[in-house]
């Protein structure tokens, strides 16, 4: 009786636990597929194809392609927004056993900022394509939960005017709106890394991580910030990227 009774328990474990193993396996194809060949390939009947499910399975786990869509989204900008606070944390640990002025540090923070756009995709390839895609096209799933994603996107955004407003505060940097300027960093950044793909042609002139951080450089000049303060945050910044990330790999779970 006792042991009926403990595998009648265990049963809803294991339901769940596959449940959530099935969910994965389709959130993880339509990952790839969504990266690889772009919104348009991303049909239910495709990825219920690839797992080998019954006609009409997905529909189990995602109410409507939409739903699909928002949860890539949501999950998207949650990795980032969790890859950009543990990059600060170690980047602030790292900070703290150095010997720097206010505006120093300020100035190493607003470069963070930068890099984390460059570096990420990297690290986390399908979430910046997946981030560049949503700024490129403004496609926003439909499916009653918009909230969801705008937490881990603005929170995202929320970092980087506090870095800007940091730098503001130091002097680094002129006064202007932060929380646009925090935008037009992603925007710009991300948008021009997408020159790499044309690399095959000229490795040098297609660059897009050399050609981002020009950029962002060119920016900061823009908003009165002093080159040779860049200079040497920049320094700074490259000590720590020699042995750190301010963009780490967050698994996707």
């Amino acid at each position: 009786m006792v042991q009926a009774s403990e595998s009648t328990s265990a049963r809803p474990g294991y339901r769940e636990r596959h449940r959530a193993a099935r969910r994965r396996e389709f959130l993880d194809i339509a990952r790839r597929v969504l990266s690889e060949e772009g919104e348009q390939a991303l049909t239910m009947q495709r990825l219920t194809d690839e797992v080998g499910s019954s006609a009409g399975g997905i529909y189990v786990y995602f109410a409507s392609r939409d739903a699909l869509i928002e949860d890539l989204q949501c999950e998207a900008f949650t990795l980032l927004l969790e890859s950009y606070e543990r990059g600060r944390v170690d980047l602030d640990a790292y900070l703290a056993d150095q010997d720097l002025e206010p505006a120093e540090l300020a100035a190493v923070g607003l470069l963070a900022n930068c890099a984390f756009w460059i570096d990420s995709e990297v690290t986390l390839p399908v979430e910046i394509t997946i981030c560049r895609h949503l700024i490129a096209q403004g496609t926003v799933a439909r499916s009653g939960g918009e909230e969801r994603l705008l937490a881990p996107a603005f929170g995202l955004l929320d970092e980087g005017r506090r870095r800007l407003d940091a730098a503001t505060a130091a002097g680094v940097i002129g006064t202007g709106d932060n929380a646009a300027r925090a935008l037009m960093l992603i925007a710009s950044a991300t948008g021009v890394l997408l020159v790499s793909s044309l690399a095959s042609l000229d490795a040098s002139l297609f660059d897009g991580r050399r050609l981002a951080t020009a950029l962002t450089t060119d920016v900061l000049l823009g908003w009165s910030a002093p080159p040779d303060l860049l200079d040497r945050a920049r320094e700074v910044l490259d000590g720590f990227r020699a042995t750190a990330s301010v963009a780490p790999f967050v698994p996707a779970t």
